[in-house]
């Protein structure tokens, strides 16, 4: 593989860019449940209608990542997030001067396109544009800029939805898409700096072992991830408000700060990795993400708002920032060419996931009602299932990279 110098003044710019625009991803993805009311209000659409508009991009993410694997690897990551920009402005659009619930579909369809094409390409333009031992701390940078966007979902959009029309917010969005897409055609050429260290040199043929780790790491998408964003994105709020018996009020409060947890920690995250080893910050996080979702299984009712806000800190910082560190190491360690390929897959599998753990939970809540013993109950499968997760993966971690290690002696 060519080795080439890269500006490293150009590719800061360059991750400031493409992390705007995972921002857009993060926001766009997360916004439908503040916006529903606001909906149903000026449009008169159902509850039901609501829910397909806020499914509709979690299909389509899930569904494309396989294929942009492909596509990044084909094309390239910068030309992937300029069409994926252009989608993003017209699917804005459509859906800002939306009438009727199928303009609403449409323009969601379109954002959920756009919004899909960001992650998998980011990365890989991550990888060529910085030391691969600094690795894990730009990418860190790249999730925090990103998770601002699903900060600004919550409160700040309510502030406003109540102030400005839904059309004008998202005349506002093209505006600032543009802005992005014109500062796209400047990014960083997408070549590999000549101060890489070459640790990505194993093939899958020659580390028998890297399919079995591979497997079991898609195992440990579909549940670190899948109950992070069940949490995150659905049932979190009802845990505060059924279990802990808080107003809703200050569990959407909450569920701002876990956001908060994740920006601040996403840097400080990605530099102990590259210190300590990607994996091993990888299996030390998520261990104690199943502590923290074991304790909030117990939690007394009475435990004073102060704990609860800081265990929410917490919880936020080290679960937006697990999933990064098992993006990096699963880049070290696959095929060269099919790099962009496995990462998309395993995305794929996390947001599957997450629309198990989504949907599984509503069945269960449905069945033996939000009490607090069904909330523990489900917690303790969280627990149990990361757990078993990260001990399947790191068996065989070890394995290939001793593997790895007796090749090179």
């Amino acid at each position: 593989m060519r080795a080439y110098e890269v500006s490293y003044k150009k590719s800061i710019f360059s991750l400031i860019v493409i992390g705007l625009s995972y921002l857009l991803a993060n926001f766009h993805r997360q916004s439908m449940a503040i916006m529903a009311p606001f909906l149903v209000e000026s449009l008169n659409i159902s509850n039901s209608q609501i829910g397909l508009l806020g499914a509709i991009v979690f299909y389509i993410y899930g569904l494309t990542q396989i294929p942009l694997g492909f596509l990044t690897s084909k094309y390239g990551g910068r030309k992937i997030i300029q069409v994926c920009l252009v989608l993003l402005i017209v699917g804005s659009f459509f859906f800002g001067r939306a009438k009727t619930f199928s303009e609403l579909l449409l323009g969601r369809f379109l954002i959920g396109l756009a919004v899909s094409g960001y992650y998998v390409p980011g990365l890989h333009l991550i990888r060529q544009w910085f030391d691969v031992r600094s690795l894990s701390f730009y990418l860190g940078i790249y999730l925090a800029i990103g998770n601002v966007g699903s900060l600004l979902s919550t409160s700040p959009y309510e502030i406003l939805l109540n102030n400005f029309s839904i059309s004008s917010i998202y005349w506002g969005f093209i505006v600032f898409t543009f802005i992005l897409l014109i500062a796209s055609l400047f990014l960083e050429d997408e070549k590999i700096s000549g101060k890489k260290v070459a640790v990505n040199n194993e093939n899958e043929e020659k580390n028998p072992y890297f399919t079995w780790f591979f497997i079991s790491l898609l195992f440990y998408g579909l549940t670190s991830y899948g109950a992070r964003q069940a949490f995150f994105s659905l049932w979190g709020p009802l845990y505060y408000t059924d279990y802990l018996g808080l107003d809703l009020t200050r569990a959407s409060f909450l569920m701002m700060v876990m956001s908060i947890g994740g920006i601040v920690y996403s840097p400080i995250s990605g530099k102990v990795a590259d210190k300590i080893g990607r994996h091993k910050a990888l299996v030390i996080q998520s261990l104690l993400i199943a502590l923290l979702w074991l304790l909030s299984a117990f939690l007394p009712k009475d435990t004073p708002f102060i704990l609860v806000l800081l265990l929410a800190l917490i919880i936020g910082a080290l679960n937006i920032t697990t999933i990064s560190n098992a993006f990096t190491t699963l880049t070290d360690y696959a095929p060269v060419a099919f790099t962009s390929v496995f990462v998309g897959v395993f995305n794929a599998f996390n947001f599957f996931g997450s629309a198990f753990y989504m949907q599984g939970l509503g069945k269960f809540f449905d069945a033996r009602g939000s009490s607090p013993e069904t909330f523990s109950t489900a917690l303790l499968i969280f627990f149990f299932s990361i757990v078993v997760a990260v001990f399947l993966n790191s068996f065989f971690y070890l394995k290939m990279a001793g593997h790895r290690k007796e090749s090179l002696e």
